[in-house]
């Protein structure tokens, strides 16, 4: 009797404890799963994150993001779909290697103005995990592998197709070249009489002679260009010749880097253009080839001989009538080709 009450005690005790551990278990749930898709998963926190991202972005931008069951809707099919691509990437058995995600990192880096460590110094400073913003750009980097390897299998040009785009205006546009520039603009009134246009055209002149004497095209813009853009300096940024006003393509159609071209007239005024720069005059088609490789890379163990041995011996296995996708699922270290079927 006295050992069925001890054990009724203990029985209890456990229980009690096993609630008061589950409770506390319970308490700190931190995450939970919000989606399946095929053998990957969308998490809550997945979904968190993305939406500070999105306000942190707008708040760079001087903006506002309202947080509401819409914007997180919107949220959770993005991540939905960006794991449905990954679950694409895994059954082809693509990946991103460490060289080519280090050398992303490196051009963000680049881009702000700084290195690896400085980038991630930025990345912490924001209360972010490099690790974290690392693996994101290995995911971007996989999703974007698995939309080219998609694309690429279903686009099919012909030469008489290429051929016939070019021949459209849209095509001559988009072989067009473009110029950078900056205008500043002497307007007219609506209905202007003689003397409104020669007065006009009289500080046209006189702006272009000081720009010709070194003067600053974005200072005078700012101080006397009537344009919308005389705020920016003038600013008009890169535009395609095709798809400027005929009056100022004509003007423009054979003007080099660093030319002033004006005063040239329109119906808003006098306009003095800047060429700042130009591309595109080099319109090139280029014939494209569909072609497979194998990559074999030196390493901490094998020597760069070492490795040109190794390719050579897998080319005289080509050349003996070994299939070259055998060989290529055997030997190529590609990180992503050689992995897709041959």
């Amino acid at each position: 009797m006295k050992f069925l009450k001890h054990a009724t005690k203990t029985l209890a005790a456990t229980l009690l404890g096993g609630a008061i551990l589950w409770q506390g278990v319970s308490a700190n749930v931190l995450d939970r799963i919000v989606a399946v898709v095929d053998s990957g998963v969308v998490l809550e926190s997945d979904v968190r994150t993305r939406i500070d991202d999105l306000v942190a972005q707008a708040r760079d931008r001087g903006g506002d993001v309202e947080v509401n069951s819409e914007l997180r809707a919107q949220v959770l099919e993005r991540l939905i779909l960006e794991q449905a691509q990954l679950e694409v990437a895994k059954r082809a058995g693509l990946r991103i290697d460490d060289a080519r995600i280090n050398e992303t990192l490196s051009q963000i880096a680049k881009n702000r103005d700084t290195d690896l460590l400085g980038l991630k110094q930025v990345i912490e400073a924001e209360g972010k995990s490099f690790l974290a913003f690392r693996s994101q750009i290995e995911r971007e980097l996989l999703i974007n592998a698995v939309r080219e390897r998609e694309v690429r299998s279903r686009i099919r040009i012909s030469d008489g197709e290429l051929q016939r785009f070019l021949e459209t205006t849209g095509g001559q546009i988009s072989t067009a070249p473009e110029l950078l520039l900056s205008q500043i603009v002497v307007g007219l009134p609506n209905r202007p009489n003689a003397e409104a246009i020669q007065a006009a055209e009289q500080k046209a002149l006189q702006i272009r002679d000081a720009l010709l004497n070194g003067g600053a095209f974005g200072q005078l813009a700012v101080r006397f260009s009537d344009a919308p853009e005389a705020s920016q300096g003038g600013d008009l940024g890169w535009r395609n010749i095709l798809e400027l006003n005929p009056v100022f393509a004509d003007a423009l159609r054979d003007a080099q880097k660093n030319t002033l071209i004006g005063p040239i007239r329109s119906p808003g005024g006098f306009h003095l253009i800047a060429v700042r720069d130009r591309r595109g005059d080099q319109s090139v088609v280029v014939k494209e080839y569909r072609a497979r490789h194998i990559l074999v890379k030196p390493d901490a163990i094998r020597s760069p001989q070492k490795a040109q041995e190794l390719a050579e011996n897998i080319r005289r296995e080509r050349l003996g009538g070994a299939d070259f996708a055998d060989l290529a699922r055997r030997f190529s270290e590609d990180p992503i080709e050689c992995r897709q079927r041959w």
